[in-house]
């Protein structure tokens, strides 16, 4: 007989960061603006069209924990209004 084990779920009261694509207007480029929900500190990161969709949105939440001191792991995942990325471990 097979046994399925079920998810955990519990409230970390992590911090998400939310990256959302904006593109290109008569006076800026595509770009990505980052911010957390929490504090807001929202930064905008031009679109590198030598990467892909996924890596620019990582590499929008690098530049963004860069720009607020934060390191640890973290890991990203999307729907259709945005990239958000949470910290593990610890």
């Amino acid at each position: 007989m097979e046994t399925t084990q079920r998810a955990t779920v519990r409230n970390s009261g992590r911090v998400v960061i939310r990256t959302k694509f904006h593109g290109p207007t008569n006076y800026r480029g595509s770009r990505i603006s980052v911010t957390h929900a929490q504090g807001g500190n929202r930064i905008f990161i031009g679109w590198d069209h030598s990467l892909d969709v996924p890596d620019n949105h990582t590499h929008a939440v690098q530049a963004y924990l860069d720009h607020m001191g934060w390191d640890g792991e973290w890991v990203t995942g999307a729907d259709d209004t945005g990239y958000y990325a949470v910290q593990v471990g610890r």
